[in-house]
């Protein structure tokens, strides 16, 4: 059964270096953000098609943003029995409509592989 190893939200920088966010803290709420999650599937058979889907919800329990399927194959088999897969997801200009605990869920075949959350906080002229 596939499942996720890591799993981390993070911001790029100018330099467009990857940095971790244990927090999300946009200028404007409500407004648009852009993050990126990066994570990794370990345990996927090879030969076999998997379909991955990911959603994100607000702190009432509301999907934001949501994938549709998407197929995810597993390489050509080289002797190993499972392998895995590093994903870069990038959410790009997501509604951020309050603050509170917003989470990602990521699913393969329509089974929950595990909830991430984030807390949004909005940010202030003082943080500049």
């Amino acid at each position: 059964m596939p499942r996720i190893s890591s799993f981390m939200y993070c911001t790029s920088d100018t330099n467009t270096q990857n940095e971790m966010l244990s927090y999300i803290k946009p200028d404007f709420i409500p407004g648009n953000y852009t993050f990126y999650a990066a994570f990794s599937i370990v345990d996927l058979y090879p030969e076999k098609t998997f379909l991955l889907r990911v959603e994100f919800r607000d702190p009432d329990d509301q999907i934001v943003f949501s994938t549709d399927d998407q197929k995810l194959e597993g390489p050509k088999k080289d002797g190993k029995q499972h392998v895995g897969a590093l994903i870069n997801f990038t959410f790009k200009n997501v509604p951020l409509k309050k603050e509170g605990l917003y989470t990602t869920s990521v699913c393969v075949n329509d089974v929950s592989l595990g909830t991430f959350s984030i807390p949004v906080y909005k940010g202030s002229e003082e943080d500049e």
